[in-house]
């Protein structure tokens, strides 16, 4: 049986501002945006770009703020015009971008729907956090517990979230599928609430990705010491920045190179502790950095995973 999580408000074991790792990319994207001409003339948007990110309430309002506060202060300053197009559904970013409107986005899951039909687009960027351009997703229960083996999960209940990535990593580890093997799965919309449900007691697992607990730990967040890694997953590359087909060349190239500089750049310096906190920086993107991902995902989908997700996602109660 599988359940939408129903205690988004149980949160007090873990601090309500925490950001999952894409909005740095969302966050430095701009900031080198903004940071592209030097001319003291009016503003005017003379690119667009599209974030998709979080539904969280609270990821919204933190992230927004952030953003908008630095991106105005660096906008101001070299006098460049950047429409950012803030989007908290998958629908209305797939809309513009197969309109033609944006020149830019950002896609916050890891791998963007093939089904895009006059959209031509391709990475552009890709960024590197804690020291790596990729990330896992594990398993994790609390320390104090008694599952020591994989094979202890068998019969309990999960939380993780709606996601065919996580589902399709999920499956490879446990060798069958989730909703056999799990007793019951509470799916929930973002990493955060379904450690809040496994801290709590309200699940014996929690399924998220290794960033998010790492993360958590930097921001001496002390709750999540209280949980440890079952079992791991093969490491997939973070979702790129990418760049729309017609963008001009001049332009974009001027732009990467300003990101791909940033965490060295004296322009930037006060950032500087945040790039070293986080091991953060950005590194161009081409097709072929993505291959584990491409690969990965191409088999789930011959063995038919796809639509054994669907099928997963059509047991949830309302």
């Amino acid at each position: 049986m599988t359940l939408k999580s129903d205690s988004p408000a149980r949160r007090i074991l873990l601090r309500p501002s925490v950001f999952n790792v894409s909005f740095f990319a969302a966050f430095f994207l701009l900031l080198s945006l903004s940071a592209l001409s030097s001319d003291k003339s009016e503003i005017q948007p003379s690119l667009v770009c599209g974030v998709r990110f979080s539904d969280s309430d609270r990821h919204d309002v933190f992230v927004k703020s952030m953003v908008s506060n630095f991106f105005s202060r660096i906008a101001e300053k070299k006098g460049v015009g950047v429409e950012v197009r803030w989007y908290t559904d998958d629908e209305s970013l797939f809309r513009d971008l197969q309109s033609g409107e944006l020149n830019f986005f950002y896609y916050h899951k890891k791998i963007v729907p093939g089904h895009l039909e006059s959209a031509s687009f391709h990475p552009w960027l890709r960024y590197e956090f804690l020291g790596s351009f990729k990330d896992k997703a594990c398993l994790y229960v609390r320390k104090n517990g008694d599952i020591k083996k994989l094979s202890r999960l068998e019969g309990k209940k999960l939380a993780t979230q709606p996601e065919l990535n996580e589902y399709a990593l999920l499956r490879n580890i446990l060798g069958k599928k989730p909703q056999d093997f799990f007793s019951s799965t509470l799916l929930n919309g973002d990493a955060e609430e379904s450690l809040v449900l496994l801290l709590n007691g309200d699940a014996d697992a929690a399924f998220v990705f290794k960033s998010n607990v790492s993360f958590m730990k930097i921001s001496n967040n002390h709750s999540i010491n209280a949980i440890r890694e079952l079992s791991c997953s093969t490491s997939l590359e973070f979702p790129p920045v990418h760049i729309v087909d017609g963008t001009p060349a001049e332009i974009a190239d001027s732009i990467r190179k300003m990101a791909v500089s940033a965490h060295e750049s004296e322009d930037m310096a006060d950032f500087r502790p945040l790039f070293k906190t986080y091991g953060f920086r950005f590194a161009a993107a081409a097709e072929s950095d993505f291959s584990n991902i491409d690969r990965f995902m191409a088999e789930a989908e011959s063995k038919g995973w796809n639509a054994d997700f669907e099928e997963w996602l059509s047991s949830v109660e309302h």
